[in-house]
C-alpha cells in the first residue's frame, strides 16, 4: 500500500471518528482525535445486540458490524482499540462525559444531533419490521395497534414507531426482548431486536 493511499485512508478514519464523536460543547479541552492520538487507543462504546455488537459468553470478545468498523478504524489510526460497554440510551452522555471517543451504528436523530456531531451520510440503511408470536391475527397494520411491542429501550425503532402510534414496552436490550417473546411475556417484538 503506497504512503498516499495510507495517509487518505487514515484521513478518513479521522474524518469518521470526528464526524461520529467530537461533542459539540465548549468546554472540551483537547479534539478527540487529539485526545485519541495522546492515549494510543479508540475507546468504542458496545453494547450487546446483533449483528451490530455481540459480546462471546465465554471468551468474552466483542465482534459485530460496529465492532468491526472500530477495529478498522483503530488499525487505520494505529492505536488500540478499547470496547466500553454502555447501552444505547446512554451513549451521547458517554461520549459527552469522555468515557467513550465513539459509538458505531448509532442513528442520528435531530435530539442526538443537538449533543454530539455525526456523518452527513449513514453508515448503512436496514429495514424495519415486527415479528409476532404464533397465532397472532394479524391481517393489517391497525391490527397491531391493539398489541404490546417490546422494543429495546431509547432506539431510532421505538421514535419512529411512537410517532407512528405505535405504543411499546421498552426493555434494556434485545436479549430481554427476545427473551419476551420466546417465554410467552410478550405478543410481538421489533425485527431490529430479533435481528440484534
Amino acid at each position: 500500500m503506497t504512503a498516499k493511499r495510507m495517509f487518505a485512508r487514515a484521513c478518513a478514519a479521522a474524518a469518521m471518528v470526528l464526524g461520529v464523536a467530537v461533542w459539540t460543547g465548549a468546554a472540551q479541552a483537547q479534539s478527540t482525535m487529539q485526545q485519541i492520538k495522546q492515549k494510543g487507543e479508540l475507546r468504542i462504546g458496545v453494547t450487546p445486540g446483533e449483528p451490530w455488537f455481540f459480546k462471546d459468553p465465554g471468551s468474552g470478545a466483542w465482534s459485530g458490524i460496529g465492532y468491526a468498523m472500530g477495529q478498522q478504524v483503530a488499525k487505520d489510526l494505529g492505536v488500540k482499540l478499547v470496547p466500553v460497554e454502555t447501552t444505547w440510551g446512554n451513549s451521547i452522555a458517554a461520549i459527552q462525559a469522555n468515557q467513550i471517543d465513539v459509538m458505531f451504528v448509532l442513528d442520528a436523530t435531530d435530539e442526538r444531533k443537538k449533543a454530539i456531531d455525526f456523518p452527513d451520510a449513514p453508515f448503512f440503511w436496514y429495514a424495519q419490521g415486527v415479528l409476532m408470536k404464533d397465532g397472532m391475527k394479524v391481517k393489517s397494520w391497525s391490527d397491531i395497534d391493539r398489541i404490546d411491542i417490546d422494543a429495546t429501550r431509547a432506539t431510532i425503532v421505538t421514535r419512529a414507531g411512537r410517532t407512528r402510534g405505535f405504543d411499546f414496552r421498552d426493555l434494556q436490550n434485545a436479549e430481554q426482548v427476545r427473551g419476551a417473546l420466546e417465554t410467552a411475556r410478550g405478543h410481538a417484538i421489533t425485527a431490529r431486536a430479533a435481528a440484534e
